[in-house]
Parts: structure tokens; sequence; C-alpha cells
């Protein structure tokens, strides 16, 4: 035979060499859960065989402290009918049965145990199984996942509760503008009546009551359109622990500690506040039974005086920072980084939109120092060029000369401040046309701009603001003076109202004492028809 032959040959007859088998013991020693067989007695009883390296790592106990012996020699009567209940079902239902169980051998864990049993050729059960694998860390960070959900849901239903209630609270207010002005007129009308203007003071009073609560309806709110501004982190702080210091267990502490000369800071306060909570439970949670404090400090912090590991994260310039971190009584395991969970998913997002910067570092047995960089606000922002908020301010001399009425478009979406505005503006020598439909204002500006001395124009309105209806005035008619109104003022609303092209701000509630000033400082009036002093 050839040689090819027999190597063909050799070729059809080879067979593949099977992988060798691990041995059964070798896994049961190498394993790192923990493992042991139990023998299964006729009268159900269930004695220790044999127990794994992992078993004794996890527990402490020694296969001399365990063989042969029964759950009910190593158990306390709390555990014992838990325990026999699983052994009893997986003999019974002749299936493997998993459960959970907290256990106390040293210090307290949680493990997932898997109870498999072990049949005869009878069909009888001899052994029974276990497997237990430590799921502690696991469980912690679903409970904490769990209660930062339930914190966030809580805030996203306060945040809707609080839209809602801010919708309402504008439209009250400017109800509230347009009474407190009829008010102010009808004081001025009524000066030789004592007992009138007795009364309508008493309404004036109650108006400014109401306004209260109206501010207090609005901080409430998301994000009510004056919430950023210029405001002490300290303060905003205090408010946050002392809700906290109302939730803390037993053994906890919050402490708040705050250096000298603290910039102040462009923030909601009702977003910060949330932050401030949710970092504080958070450490709280870390401190855990054994107790400890919760630490708060705010200090003023130039960038390049940060740590360098950190600064690459933040821009240049002057920043307030507040840093949450814990003194437990005992050490802790160390946890590196910034918590990566959902209640952590809110602060970054409440920083980020605060122009601000988030960082950790972290202190050996005492967990991660988290610190909020928030840019410290200037009291120079709104500077040279920003829209004049008239404040009752004379206005400027009319001519005496007779000459046409001029003709000031007035818009608001409440047809009960029309009237007023009207009778105001008639006095000092102007004729109103008034608006209720913006949309119809700004068709009847298209048709014939020419026609109008100057447009004065509700801020907040369905559909069309007062910025829209300066915008178009301005870009069809640059020199048409713009007044808008509102009943709400702001560094914010200053700089867009500027950019607009918006030539004066009047503030609702005060609409007796500006409207006038503002208008007749743009717009020489009439002489004709000036009320009497």
């Amino acid at each position: 035979m050839s040689e090819q032959s027999r190597t063909g040959a050799g070729r059809g007859t080879e067979r593949a060499v099977p992988p060798p088998i691990v041995p059964a013991q070798l896994i049961y020693e190498a394993t790192h859960d923990a493992m042991w067989v139990m023998r299964v007695e006729p009268d159900e009883r269930f004695v220790i065989t044999s127990i794994n390296p992992a078993y004794t790592a996890l527990t402490g106990l020694h296969a001399e402290q365990m063989l042969g012996k029964t759950p009910q020699e190593l158990l306390g009567p709390e555990d014992l009918a838990h325990v026999l209940a699983r052994h009893q079902e997986a003999v019974r239902q002749r299936r493997p049965v998993r459960y959970e169980e907290s256990l106390v051998v040293g210090r307290q864990f949680v493990v997932e145990t898997t109870l498999t049993p072990v049949f005869d050729a009878s069909g009888r059960c001899t052994h029974i199984l276990g497997a237990s694998r430590d799921i502690s860390e696991r469980k912690a960070i679903e409970q904490e996942k769990a209660s930062l959900e339930a914190q966030l849901s809580q805030s996203q239903r306060m945040e809707t509760i609080g839209t809602f209630a801010t919708g309402i609270a504008r439209e009250f207010a400017n109800l509230i503008a347009v009474v407190q002005a009829h008010i102010d007129v009808a004081r001025r009308d009524a000066r030789r009546s004592p007992k009138v203007l007795k009364s309508l003071a008493a309404s004036s009073r109650a108006c400014r009551h109401a306004n209260q609560v109206v501010a207090q309806i609005l901080a409430f709110g998301a994000r009510p359109p004056t919430a950023e501004q210029a405001t002490s982190l300290a303060q905003v702080a205090r408010d946050a622990l002392d809700l906290v210091r109302e939730t803390l267990p037993a053994g906890q502490t919050v402490q708040l500690h705050e250096a000298r000369d603290i910039p102040a800071v462009a923030i909601d306060a009702t977003e910060i506040r949330q932050v401030i909570v949710s970092l504080a439970l958070s450490g709280s949670r870390r401190l855990g039974s054994a107790g400890g404090a919760v630490e708060v400090h705010i200090d003023p912090v130039n960038v390049p005086d940060v740590n360098p590991g950190s600064s690459a994260l933040i821009p240049p310039g002057l920043f307030t920072r507040l840093s949450v971190s814990t003194t437990p009584t005992a050490p802790v395991p160390d946890a590196p980084g910034v918590p990566s969970d959902a209640g952590m998913d809110l602060v970054h997002r409440v920083v980020a939109a605060h122009g601000g910067a988030l960082t950790s570092q972290v202190q050996p047995g005492r967990g991660p120092t988290v610190s909020v960089y928030l840019p410290a606000a200037f009291s120079d922002r709104a500077g040279a060029g920003s829209v004049t908020a008239t404040e009752g301010a004379p206005p400027r001399p009319r001519e005496e000369s007779r000459r046409p009425k001029p003709r000031v478009m007035y818009i608001d979406d409440h047809k009960w401040l029309l009237p007023l505005a009207e009778r105001l503006l008639a006095e000092h020598g102007f004729e109103i046309q008034g608006f209720v439909n913006p949309h119809a204002a700004l068709g009847a500006l298209h048709d014939d701009i020419g026609r109008y001395a100057a447009v004065v124009t509700d801020y907040k309105m369905p559909q069309v603001t007062g910025l829209d209806i300066a915008r178009a005035v301005k870009a069809a008619r640059p020199d048409l003076p713009v007044v808008l109104v509102s009943a709400y003022l702001s560094d914010e609303l200053n700089a867009q109202a500027r950019r607009a092209g918006v030539d004066a701000l009047v503030y609702k509630q005060s609409l007796l004492r500006e409207l006038v000033p503002a208008v007749t400082r743009l717009v020489p009036p009439a002489a004709e028809n000036h009320p009497q002093s």
C-alpha cells in the first residue's frame, strides 16, 4: 500500500479527541459561590455533609463547626421555620427553590440562595445542594435607586403641580393689577370723601396681601420668571437642610459651614434647594446605621485655586462652591467618583442648566466629597443701556400749543384693563385705540403703522408675547416707541426687552404711577384735557 493510501486511510479512521472533563469536586472547590451539601434523612432531617471554601469565606464558619449539624442546631427560631420550609419545598416540589435571606454572621448581609434536590435511582431525594451568593451590594444599590426614583417622581409631580399653580397665579396677578389700578384711580377721584378713601385703602391692603400670596405660589412653581436672580446660596442651603434634619435617622446630624464674603449666585432657588436636599440625603444613606454627620461647606473659589484635577471641568472665573461630605463615626468603604444613579441625573441637569460644574473627590474612610460650583452673580449684570423701568418720575414738560392728539395703540388680553388705560392716557392728551386680540393689533399696524405715535403692549399674552409685538413694530418702523407692561420685572426680561427694541418697561402693579410718565417721556401729548392736580 502506498504512503498516500496509508495516509488517506488513516485520515478516514481518525476520531475527535474529547476535551478533558473537569472534576465536579474541582468546580465545587473553586467557585466563588458559597456551596454546601445536605443529606436528607427519611424523617426530612437535613444534615450538612460538606461545605466549600467560599462558604467559609462568606460566613466565617469552618467545616469542623458545620459538618454533621442540622438547621435546628445552627439557626434561631425566627429563621428556622423559614429555612426548613424552603428545604421541604425543594424536596416535595422536586425542583430547585430560590429565595433571598438576610444573615447575621459577624456582620449583616443579604444572600440569594438556591436549593437543588438530588434524587437516587428510586426517585427518593437523598441530598440537597445549596448555593448562596452575597447580593448585599446589589440590594443596597437597588434600594437607593428605588428611593431616588421615588424622590425624582415626587419632584416631577411637584414640578407639574408648581407649573399648574404658576399659570393660575400669573392670571390672578393680572387681575389683581387691574383691581389695584382701578382702586388707585378711585382714590384719586375720591379725595374729599374720607369714608370712601378708608374703604379703598382697605381694598388696596387686600390687594397687596393677595400679591404676597401670588409671590409665594410663584416661588413654589417650577421656574417662575423672577427665580433666577442674585441669591444667597447660604440662605437656600439653610432652608434645604432644615428639611433634611427632619428626615435624618437617630445618630445622624447635618452641619452647615459658611465661609466669609460668599458671593451671591444667579439661581432658581427651588431647583438648587432640590439639589442640596438630594446630595445631603445621599450622604445620609452612605452613613447608614453607623451614624455620623453630613457636612455642607459653602465658600468662594477662584478656578485657578481649585484642585488642578477638577479645574479642567470648570471655566475660569469666580464661583461659589457648595461641598457635601460625610464624617462617619466609623470608617466606611471608599466609593469612587460621583454616584451614578437616578437622583444624580437631576443634580447634573440642574447644575448644568445654571452654568455650573460638578466634581467629586474621595477621602479614604469617608466616601466622596461632592462639590457643586455655581458662577458668582455680579451686581452690574444689566450694565449700561438697560431698558428704563419707570418709577413715577415726572413727565417731560408739555408743549402748550394745540395739536392733534397722538394716537397710542394699547394691547392687553385682559379686557378689564383697557378702559382704565384709555382713561389714564386720555386725561393726559392721548387718543387710545385698544386691542384685546394681539393678532388684530398686528393687522392694524400692518395696514397703517404711520398713524400711531406709540405702542403699549402687555408682555404675557396667549400665542403672541409683548416682545413679539415689539420686534414686529421695530422691523416695520424703528422710530415708533414701544412700552412693555409686565407683572414680572427681572434682569432677564430687561435684557430680552432691550434686544427686542423696547423703549420702556412698566410694572403692571404700579400702572397708575408709571404708565403716563413712561408714555409722555417718549411721545409729547396734546396740550388739552390735562387733569387738574
